[in-house]
């Protein structure tokens, strides 16, 4: 068994170690295009446009943030994400917050589209760029508010960065071993 486990830490490894910097670097590249594309004169006319460039600016917070922090913690140990309550705090709440904005602003993409289309003129209303950017500001203010209990819950346990009790088991997604493991 030990064999497995210390196969599957290698291979673990090797993932962080050449998997992640291309999905880094391909992640960021592709984002700046689309916010180089949109933020252009004639699409920045367009709400839709502004819903892509906050998805794509909160997908690069959520990528160099999720993806640059493990790669850090591998090639520079220890980890400082499970010494510092501080940065694990934070660490949570950047991703939470971030990948939770990025769907939001993607959702409300497409709800500008169908409002766009509408036959009903006071939906139309909402596919204007003034009433994007105020959606935009207020979604962004939400999803930190929502994503404000992990900085409360998150703990630093055996060097690692993680939430416990009764929240985490509600919830996040746990592995079974962590769900055995616990008394």
């Amino acid at each position: 068994m030990s064999s497995l486990s210390e196969t599957l830490t290698s291979l673990r490894q090797a993932i962080i170690r050449y998997g992640f910097p291309i999905s880094l670097t391909l992640g960021n590249i592709g984002n700046l295009f689309i916010i180089y594309i949109f933020c252009q004169k004639q699409y920045r006319q367009n709400s839709c446009s502004l819903y892509l460039v906050a998805a794509a600016i909160s997908s690069i917070i959520g990528i160099n943030w999720g993806i640059g922090t493990n790669m850090y913690a591998l090639y520079q140990p220890p980890d400082p994400f499970g010494q510092s309550l501080f940065l694990c705090r934070l660490r949570g709440f950047l991703l939470q917050s971030s990948s939770f904005l990025y769907k939001t602003m993607i959702s409300l993409g497409c709800i500008d589209r169908f409002a766009v289309t509408s036959s009903r003129v006071r939906i139309r209303e909402f596919s204007k760029p003034r009433v994007a950017l105020k959606v935009i500001f207020g979604m962004t203010l939400l999803c930190m508010i929502i994503s404000i209990h992990l900085p409360i819950f998150e703990v630093i346990d055996n060097n690692r960065c993680i939430i416990v009790g009764t929240f985490s088991d509600m919830f996040l997604f746990a592995d079974r071993e962590e769900l055995e493991k616990r008394p």
